[in-house]
């Protein structure tokens, strides 16, 4: 999803807690035409319970395959985070 959506223009920014997801995600996205791309695409590794951004700091914040693997009693603070993130 990540990379589809920096090849039609957005600057995406992709965090997984586990470093062999973001090291997997980044060969994969450096693997890639990056001529072909209109946006930026970058994997960090982060905890989406506690995301290292400033308040605002995106326009959309979007889940793939996060909230089902989180325990339940972690869901609320991840949703805490990501609406700290999002611009409003």
């Amino acid at each position: 999803l990540a990379l589809a959506m920096s090849q039609e223009g957005f600057d995406v920014i992709g965090v997984d807690f586990a470093e062999s997801a973001v090291a997997c995600a980044t060969r994969r996205a450096e693997s890639e035409d990056q001529g072909s791309r209109l946006g930026s695409c970058t994997f960090l590794v982060q905890d989406i319970r506690c995301l290292d951004f400033p308040d605002g700091h995106f326009n959309v914040v979007l889940d793939k395959g996060c909230f089902d693997a989180l325990r339940p009693r972690d869901s609320t603070q991840a949703l805490i985070e990501a609406s700290r993130v999002l611009r409003v």
